[in-house]
């Protein structure tokens, strides 16, 4: 995949598995901004740099698995001042280097990326961008399953500001949060009350739900459907105007959700 000039596309939990080019063996980034959150690169080649990715250009790289490519993980070539924003990443066992740098001046670096320096929120050693250094531990590389297993260090290392995952916790680096989802069960005792010319919609939350959950309001003239969407809300109620509802009669469910 390469971007030259398309307007900051953003990737957000893709897998770049087993590819090759002559620069960039998943990836060329070149000029304009690209946005990778939560990607995975494993087993990806280049003849010449950038294993993974060839980077030339001001792109953010945040949460991101760059391992066991055949040389070098990430190449950053910022000659032209087009410096990337790299935090919150995991590199390993990339033939040649993690990261390297064009004509390998850490120079051109910004300062202490790659540096080992300071001990993340876990208490595990990475760079002033937090970004780490281990065996990410994939469940099995060869055979492609790239899913994090429990004593990897890629466990809640993503950066806090992301969205966090599905079982509450700050979100993995790489694209396959760690653990099973807990889904939560259905709403309970869906009531209907006026109030005020309104029409307030109440239910209970779902007994032992994670955290987050969210609810998808639905609607139709049918109790037999189909149902619409309407709104979604990590509340336990609604309220709506009767004036947007076009019918005369009203069904309603509600859907909960990770």
């Amino acid at each position: 995949m390469a971007n030259y000039t398309s307007p900051k596309p953003v990737f957000d939990q893709c897998v770049f598995y087993d590819n090759s080019a002559v620069y960039g063996g998943a990836v060329y980034l070149s000029e304009d901004t690209t946005f990778f959150y939560h990607c995975t690169f494993a087993l990806n080649r280049a003849t010449e740099y950038g294993g993974e990715m060839y980077c030339w250009s001001p792109s953010v790289i945040s949460g991101c698995i760059f391992a066991f490519s055949s040389n070098s993980g990430l190449m950053i070539d910022n000659t032209w001042d087009q410096n990337a924003t790299i935090e919150y990443c995991d590199f390993y066992g990339n033939a040649n280097g993690n990261i390297r740098f064009w004509s390998d001046d850490s120079t051109l670096a910004a300062p202490g990326l790659g540096q080992l320096s300071m001990l993340n929120a876990n208490g595990d050693s990475c760079d002033v961008y937090h970004n780490l250094f281990n065996d990410p531990l994939f469940a099995d590389t060869a055979a492609r399953d790239l899913h994090l297993t429990a004593a990897s260090t890629c466990i809640d290392a993503a950066s806090p500001s992301r969205p966090h995952d599905p079982d509450g916790t700050v979100a993995d680096i790489g694209a396959y949060p760690f653990g099973d989802v807990v889904l939560p069960g259905p709403p309970g005792e869906l009531v209907a009350h006026v109030v005020g010319g309104m029409i307030e919609l109440r239910w209970k939350r779902p007994t032992g739900s994670p955290p987050g959950v969210q609810y998808d309001l639905k609607a139709s003239a049918s109790s037999d459907g189909p149902y619409a969407f309407v709104s979604t809300t990590t509340d336990t109620m609604v309220v709506i105007d009767p004036a947007t509802i076009a019918d005369d009669r009203q069904f309603f469910v509600v859907c909960s959700r990770p």
